[in-house]
């Protein structure tokens, strides 16, 4: 039942997708970038075993691979040369599946999935509606308006699902993944943040 509810729900937001890339293709592509975020809350409720949601994550990445040579999803694949986030995206599925379940956390995969899907995807949403304060790093061009989005949103994601008061660890946490934001190129920080944002959970609550 949750590799039908995982293919129906990523199915729905392409779907979803190709009717907003209508209006603004730059907002379908982060459509499916933030709510596909979502789909780590149905590995929760669903998947006790490994097995499942590393099949689901693995179908991902094929379609993913697949549709970055033949554009069959073109609402969700970026025009540009050598941007390989939406395979990095799912790359990066399989990595926080492959921890979450080895530490027998899932919450750890939570931290890292939500950061990258809703601080991230905000983040350009921010930026791109209120272009103020542009700066650009190695040829990176940001907005301080969506830099200061991925922070409060990375802040919040990490103090919710940590439950901790060390808000100088969190502030810190918060502003080393904004930076990794910052820097990235060709659509690693769509492993980077993740990662890192994983990684900050688990330093700490452990």
């Amino acid at each position: 039942m949750g590799i039908i509810v995982s293919f129906a729900y990523i199915y729905t937001l392409l779907v979803i997708s190709q009717v907003l890339r209508v209006k603004n293709v730059e907002y379908s592509r982060k459509f499916v970038h933030i709510f596909s975020a979502n789909w780590w809350l149905i590995c929760m409720h669903y998947f006790e075993n490994i097995q499942e949601p590393l099949f689901v994550t693995s179908c991902f990445l094929v379609v993913n691979i697949i549709n970055y040579k033949i554009p069959i999803f073109s609402s969700i694949k970026r025009h540009e040369k050598k941007q390989f986030g939406e395979i990095f995206y799912s790359l990066t599925l399989i990595i926080l599946v492959l921890v979450s379940y080895y530490y027998n956390d899932l919450q750890i995969g939570l931290v890292g999935v939500l950061v990258m899907g809703y601080a991230d995807g905000f983040a350009a949403i921010i930026g791109t509606k209120f272009p103020y304060g542009k700066y650009s790093i190695y040829n990176n061009t940001k907005t301080l308006a969506g830099s200061a989005t991925f922070f409060i949103i990375a802040f919040f994601v990490l103090t919710i699902i940590t439950a901790s008061q060390n808000y100088i660890a969190l502030i810190a946490a918060a502003l080393i993944l904004t930076i990794i934001e910052a820097i990235s190129r060709f659509g690693f920080d769509n492993i980077l943040v993740p990662l890192v944002a994983s990684g900050c959970y688990f330093l700490i609550i452990y």
